[in-house]
């Protein structure tokens, strides 16, 4: 898994199909002397229903199919962090890795291609995409995070003393907690003060109105200024 910095160019055309013979075969093996500077594809992990960054970290992979081809935009899901090692000795005790197992993880297309000579000096660590992701997860995955989203933001609206029908105890999976609305007594140290600044700052810039909007911002602000003076 290599990385690298390049910036997302913001182009989504439809995945152009090709008849040319993929360098991976049935197994998923990529055969590293097949592999052409075309045949890379630049992704960055990213869940289905985030939108890219300009300027992150990305990370090439192998394209293994013939149709369709890459495209930028394109979910994917590909190999990423180590999950486990598999290790036996051997007659001298010396330990031989023979097994290593990766999460799979989801990302996006962010360009495709790469040099000739990055390619010679990555090649033989390329791995392959495992699959493309189908339209119909990516738009299950989006309608759950926007489901939760909202559900946040009412749990923060209810924190902030605005109208809010919610009873949820619990935030939503991927969401930070709710912070309270002022200092209640007890001291708060600066990281404190910035993290509950920040989360109220996010529900600023996730408001649905302009009235809700000044007041998580008017929140945002007065714990920030209770971090600076911290």
């Amino acid at each position: 898994m290599i990385w690298r910095q390049t910036k997302l160019i913001h182009q989504y055309p439809p995945l152009i199909r090709t008849s040319r013979v993929p360098p991976v075969d049935a197994h998923g093996i990529v055969d590293f002397k097949r592999v052409q500077p075309g045949d890379v594809v630049q992704v960055m992990f990213r869940e289905l229903w985030q939108p890219a960054w300009d300027n992150a970290q990305t990370y090439i992979y192998v394209w293994p199919w013939a149709n369709p081809r890459p495209s930028v935009g394109a979910r994917i899901y590909v190999f990423g962090a180590e999950k486990s090692k598999t290790v036996h000795f051997d007659s001298a005790g010396e330990a031989i890795l023979t097994r290593v197992s990766h999460d799979i993880q989801p990302a996006v297309v962010t360009a495709i291609g790469t040099t000739r000579q990055e390619l010679d000096r990555y090649r033989a660590a390329l791995k392959p995409v495992v699959r493309l992701a189908d339209p119909t997860e990516v738009e299950q995955a989006i309608n759950r995070h926007r489901a939760d989203e909202t559900a946040w933001l009412d749990m923060m609206r209810k924190a902030a003393g605005l109208p809010s029908t919610t009873r949820r105890t619990r935030v939503p999976d991927g969401f930070p907690g709710i912070p309270p609305e002022r200092i209640s007594g007890t001291p708060v140290s600066a990281d404190e003060a910035g993290r509950y600044g920040a989360v109220w700052w996010r529900a600023y810039k996730t408001a649905r109105d302009g009235d809700e909007a000044q007041v998580f911002h008017r929140l945002a602000s007065r714990w920030y200024k209770v971090r600076d003076r911290a």
